[in-house]
């Protein structure tokens, strides 16, 4: 997993890959060395592929799975 943090004292974004047990709430920031930070959530996306999961394209009518 990559954990997000954003330093509040420089405003360094920095990122850490770790294992969901191991994350610590100390991280210390790599620029200024503060320990005032904290986790940024980030939301997550999702891209669909495959058939059924297709984008309407003008001119693709015969190849959509919609087709009746």
């Amino acid at each position: 997993m990559i954990y997000s943090f954003v330093c509040d004292d420089c405003g360094k974004y920095f990122e850490i890959s770790s294992q969901p047990f191991m994350i610590r709430n100390n991280e210390t920031c790599p620029d200024c060395r503060s320990k005032n930070v904290h986790r940024k959530y980030n939301s997550t996306s999702i891209h669909y592929k495959g058939k059924g999961f297709t984008k309407k394209v003008k001119g693709d009518e015969e190849n959509s799975p919609w087709k009746s």
